[in-house]
C-alpha cells in the first residue's frame, strides 16, 4: 500500500470519529466538544477502531480479488 493511502485512511477515520463524536455531543454540531477535557481518549479509540474496521475491509477485499 502506498504512503498517501495510509494517511487518507487515518484522516478519513479520524474525521468520521470527530462528526460522530459532534453528533453525539449534547446537541447538533456544538464546537464545545473538541475543547472539552475528557473527549481526547473516546476520540483516539473511535478512531483507531473504524481503521480497524477500514483495514480489515481492504485485507478482505484484496484478498478476495487475488482468488
Amino acid at each position: 500500500m502506498y504512503k498517501n493511502f495510509h494517511f487518507l485512511i487515518i484522516f478519513c477515520c479520524l474525521a468520521f470519529a470527530l462528526v460522530l463524536g459532534t453528533f453525539t455531543f449534547q446537541g447538533f454540531w456544538d464546537i464545545k466538544f473538541l475543547f472539552a477535557k475528557d473527549n481526547a481518549l473516546p476520540i483516539l479509540i473511535y478512531t483507531i477502531l473504524f481503521m480497524a474496521v477500514v483495514y480489515t475491509g481492504y485485507w478482505i477485499y484484496k484478498s478476495g480479488k487475488n482468488l
